[in-house]
C-alpha cells in the first residue's frame, strides 16, 4: 500500500540535506538550478498502490503556438532517452510552456537516485534551452547570467 506522506517526508529530507528547498502552495518541492527550477511532486499512481515522484522543469516558456513548434516538441519528446517533453498550452494567449519531465517509483527511492535525477533534469535544461529558444522561440525560465 502506498504511503504518500512518508515518501514526501523522505523526499524533503533528501533535498534538505543537500541545501535549501522551496515548498510551493501545492506542496511541491522546488530546487533552483542556474537556468530553471526542478519541481517535485509525490503522488499515488492512479489505479495502483504505487507511490510515484514526478520531477519536471521548464525548458522554455511563452512559446508561440505553431505547427513548427508542435513538430519540434514531437520530434524531441524523448531526451537520450531520459525524460519527456510536455506542453502546457494557454489557448487564449496562443502560447505554451515546454517542460522536461521524468517520473520515478517512490516506494523504494534512495537519495542518490532522487538527487541524480533532479540534477540531470536541471543539466539537460541548461544544455538544451538555447537550442529550444532558437528553434521554437519563447523565453528561458530564467535569463542566462
Amino acid at each position: 500500500m502506498t504511503d504518500v506522506a512518508m515518501t514526501k517526508e523522505r523526499v524533503q529530507a533528501y533535498f534538505t540535506a543537500r541545501g535549501p528547498v522551496e515548498i510551493d502552495s501545492d506542496g511541491d518541492f522546488a530546487l533552483k538550478g542556474s537556468r530553471s527550477k526542478v519541481w517535485v511532486r509525490v503522488r499515488e499512481l492512479q489505479r495502483s498502490d504505487i507511490t510515484v515522484i514526478d520531477l519536471w522543469a521548464v525548458l522554455v516558456r511563452e512559446v508561440p503556438l505553431s505547427p513548427a513548434m508542435l513538430e519540434w516538441v514531437a520530434r524531441n519528446s524523448f531526451y537520450d532517452p531520459f525524460g519527456q517533453l510536455l506542453l502546457s498550452v494557454d489557448d487564449e494567449a496562443k502560447i505554451a510552456t515546454v517542460f522536461l519531465k521524468h517520473t520515478l517509483i517512490g516506494d523504494y527511492l534512495d537519495s542518490l537516485e532522487l538527487l541524480t535525477v533532479a540534477d540531470t533534469i536541471l543539466g539537460l535544461v541548461d544544455n538544451y534551452v538555447d537550442e529550444a529558444v532558437a528553434a521554437i522561440g519563447g523565453l528561458p525560465f530564467v535569463s542566462a547570467p
